[in-house]
């Protein structure tokens, strides 16, 4: 079943996993690459670039992981 928010992409491919250890519980996440064909979001969603990501949105620790596959999609 494809989540709702995946239902106007051209493409969807399995990415990196991930493992973050806090002091009483351990997540194990996977994610997926997704190119949209449109630039249409969910209500609360938006695009941010590397600057953004940088100066305006804080990225918890927990998601280093997928640091490295969204610096390739932004080609940094």
């Amino acid at each position: 079943m494809t989540p709702e928010y995946l239902t106007g992409a051209v493409s969807v491919a399995p990415g990196p996993t991930g493992k973050h250890i806090f002091t009483h519980r351990e997540w194990h996440m996977d994610s997926l690459l997704a190119e949209m064909g449109s630039p249409e979001l969910p209500d609360g969603w938006v695009w941010a670039g590397a600057e953004e990501l940088a100066a305006v949105y804080a990225v918890p620790s927990a998601f280093d992981a997928f640091r490295p596959a969204v610096a390739d999609r932004l080609r940094l």
